[in-house]
């Protein structure tokens, strides 16, 4: 008997070390996914704010010329078209990541938005096709670590990208032109203290 102990246990020590190998390496996998969504996302927006840069010394050279007055109004209009052409193209990135990416975001906007209560968080018919299969999992997580749990609506919601996030009757809009016209001000204080505060 005393050998098929000694079995059990060296099967069960194996068990544990093979799932902890996984757990690293899944750790791993994820922290270098998000590494590189980070550094593509840093490239496309120094990117952007670059053109945008460029674009708003070309529209200053433009205006010198003219009147002071018109030259300040024709600055103002150019730098507002600049900050909201920088808007439009970072959250048309933000919607048009690759999937993995995509949820990524998806992840992080639950973070900030979850509630201690049981819900549900519902996409588009695009997203549930091609959500991965390990999402609900960590939006479970996510909503653990607030009190809460959250399921997958398999239901489509008539949105375009980002989630809605619903608990009872209360809906919350999580989607990124919802997020980006809440946030609007802010991003065009973001953008402005980038491009035009040297």
């Amino acid at each position: 008997m005393s050998g098929l102990d000694n079995i059990v246990k060296k099967i069960k020590s194996n068990s544990r070390d093979e799932i902890e190998l996984i757990k690293k390496d899944a750790e791993s996998y994820r922290a270098s996914v998000l590494a590189e969504a980070k550094k593509e996302t840093d490239k496309e927006i120094k990117n952007i704010l670059d053109q945008a840069k460029r674009d708003q010394d070309l529209f200053e050279e433009k205006v010198v010329s003219n009147g002071e007055f018109k030259q300040r109004n024709a600055l103002l209009k150019a730098k507002g078209e600049v900050i909201d052409e920088v808007i439009a193209r970072a959250l048309d990135e933000l919607k048009n990541q690759d999937t993995d990416s995509y949820f990524a975001t998806v992840l992080n906007v639950l973070k900030g938005n979850v509630q201690d209560k049981d819900g549900k968080i519902c996409f588009s018919k695009k997203d549930l096709d091609r959500i991965p299969s390990d999402f609900e999992a960590k939006a479970l997580d996510i909503a653990k670590e607030k009190g809460g749990s959250l399921t997958v609506d398999n239901e489509p919601a008539d949105i375009a990208d980002g989630f809605i996030l619903k608990y009872g009757d209360i809906e919350e809009n999580c989607t990124f032109d919802a997020i980006f016209e809440a946030k609007r001000d802010e991003l065009r204080d973001l953008v402005n203290k980038n491009l035009f505060n040297k």
